[in-house]
């Protein structure tokens, strides 16, 4: 039986649209650099400050849209799960790829998202949780159920998540 685990519509949605006005505040910082307009032209250092900081935070938000999971399907008759990214390509995790997984916790300013993070012999981690899809309990139960090593509750950081990443 397969099974569809769709993303978190909420947080796809608002960084897709933050990420286009991120962009367009940052054309806009770089047009009136380029071009400044009247007497009142605005100061080019605080200007390239600002640019900075929206480029820096529209980059976070890149790289959290190019490598969450935005979806995935569990197979229980082939024991694999597909993994689904907005930007990549989907990946096939069979549990043979799985050395062992463990629960965690993000925080973020406005709520706490529970998931698992499945650690790949690879030496690669897949983020699995609430943050970025509809419902992750299903891929947990799974897991258990096929008696994977568990290796308990791990403190996530998404520095440390995203370098690897590149690595």
């Amino acid at each position: 039986m397969q099974q569809d685990i769709t993303s978190n519509r909420y947080q796809l949605t608002g960084k897709i649209i933050l990420q286009i006005i991120l962009i367009g505040i940052v054309a806009l910082m770089v047009d009136v650099t380029i071009f400044p307009r009247g007497n009142g032209a605005p100061n080019f250092w605080i200007l390239l400050i600002f640019g900075t900081l929206f480029l820096l935070f529209n980059l976070v938000i890149f790289i959290q849209l190019l490598f969450l999971p935005i979806g995935v399907s569990i197979d229980d008759t082939l024991m694999k799960l597909e993994i689904r990214f907005l930007l990549l390509k989907s990946k096939v995790v069979s549990l043979d790829d799985i050395e062992s997984y463990n629960s965690t916790v993000i925080a973020t300013k406005s709520e706490n998202y529970e998931g698992v993070l499945l650690h790949l012999k690879s030496g690669k981690n897949i983020l699995l949780s609430n943050f970025n899809l509809k419902d992750y309990s299903p891929i947990k139960s799974f897991l258990s159920e096929c008696k994977l090593n568990n290796i308990g509750k791990e403190k996530f950081s998404f520095f440390s998540y995203y370098t690897q990443s590149f690595i």
